[in-house]
């Protein structure tokens, strides 16, 4: 006769069967991934505090005295253009609005970061951004230092992290909701190997939501040239034509004098009352256009990230990307960077970010030593059955 199984049977045989299926995937990507993505986090515990690392370490190029007059943007690019006629200015920004921080202009061919006098409009410092300490960090988190496919092994890495993130929640859960309560806490009493065991479970479940959060952005970052284009398809708009309002081609005609900046950073102020311009991105040729970065008021601690493409000549706005992008590409443009790295909320936030970019590299150890007697155990085993 047969025998049906109960519900409660086909329940406990679909947990059991689930819990071996993530426990194979966890295994099996910790043990792929594992080490990478504890490497990464550790570069990144450092980069949550990078700003303050890289001005503590470098006080003369981040710190300038105090004039009268501070020159605007409109006044600070023809005096860096007296000045210096050998630079070739592409971009200029300013990330503070303290009184004695510098502008900033980075060579792409170089590879060199200029910090330019903002009473002055002369150069006060200069260096090859990756042989300072946060510029070889920011290289060594992004790809291993690895040229064309390390950004992609560390977006991967983000993703796994993800996966394994998941897979351990699901593996924590107890069987029985009686035991809930021993899964959240740490048996200090045990032996080691519990011990142990305890600290890679509770760490993973504790952390997890900051986590979640540092992998998801993570991989969005490194694959942000997929991720854009799909957060507006989303959103039932066409990638494809912000694309082209991005790249926007000046309308050139002969005879016809361009704008000076100070026209066009009057009608970014029209167009963004509130917003404060935080970078320039000049016109490369007599089709290029100006591309303003924008800052406006938001939760976020660096604000809300806007963008403007106008016409040099006739101040078209090519693109508003509060007009032009979704809300979630809005979300994007100024949430990704400061959810990553914890900015978005000062210290405590930061904190957090610190925690959970450390906390990878404690369940890789804690993991190796649940997996390595096992694996030598079955190791062991496997090598008696040859014997025989």
């Amino acid at each position: 006769m047969k025998v049906i199984p109960t519900i409660k049977e086909k329940w406990q045989a679909s947990t059991k069967h689930q819990k071996k299926w993530f426990g194979q995937w966890h295994l099996i990507l910790g043990g792929f991934a594992g080490f990478i993505i504890a490497i990464v986090g550790l570069s990144g515990s450092i980069l949550v505090f990078r700003e303050e690392i890289d001005r503590a370490l470098n006080p003369a190029l981040f710190h300038v005295l105090e004039q009268q007059h501070r020159l605007s943007f409109a006044e600070i690019v023809p005096a860096v253009k007296k000045n210096h006629p050998e630079l070739k200015l592409q971009y200029i920004y300013m990330e503070e609005d303290e009184l004695t921080s510098p502008y900033r202009v980075f060579d792409g061919v170089k590879r060199e970061e200029i910090f330019i006098n903002p009473y002055t409009g002369k150069i006060s410092g200069r260096r090859l951004y990756e042989s300072s300490l946060i510029g070889f960090v920011t290289d060594f988190h992004r790809t291993l230092l690895i040229p064309a496919a390390g950004r992609y092994i560390v977006g991967t890495s983000a993703l796994i992290l993800l996966i394994l993130t998941i897979s351990g929640l699901r593996l924590w859960l107890p069987k029985k909701w009686s035991k809930l309560k021993a899964n959240l806490r740490i048996d200090f009493s045990a032996n080691f190997k519990r011990k142990n065991y305890d600290w890679h479970r509770v760490l993973g479940l504790y952390s997890s939501p900051v986590i979640v959060v540092l992998s998801v952005t993570g991989f969005c970052i490194t694959f942000s040239q997929v991720v854009i284009p799909l957060l507006f398809l989303l959103n039932f708009k066409s990638p494809q034509n912000i694309g082209q309002l991005l790249g926007a081609k000046s309308a050139y005609s002969t005879g016809v004098s361009p704008l000076s900046l100070e026209d066009v950073l009057t009608i970014a102020a029209r167009t963004m009352p509130e917003g404060k311009v935080r970078g320039v991105a000049l016109p490369a040729d007599s089709v290029g256009s100006y591309r303003l970065d924008i800052l406006s008021k938001g939760i976020s601690h660096a604000g809300e990230r806007e963008m403007l493409v106008i016409d040099q000549y006739n101040g078209k706005v090519y693109l508003n990307s509060r007009r032009d992008f979704p809300n979630a590409g809005k979300a994007y443009l100024s949430w990704l960077t400061p959810l990553h790295y914890g900015s978005f909320g000062g210290l405590p936030t930061q904190i957090l970010a610190l925690l959970g970019s450390l906390i990878p590299a404690a369940l890789f150890v804690t993991g190796f030593i649940i997996w390595y007697p096992r694996a030598k155990k079955q190791r062991d085993k496997l090598a008696g059955k040859k014997k025989k």
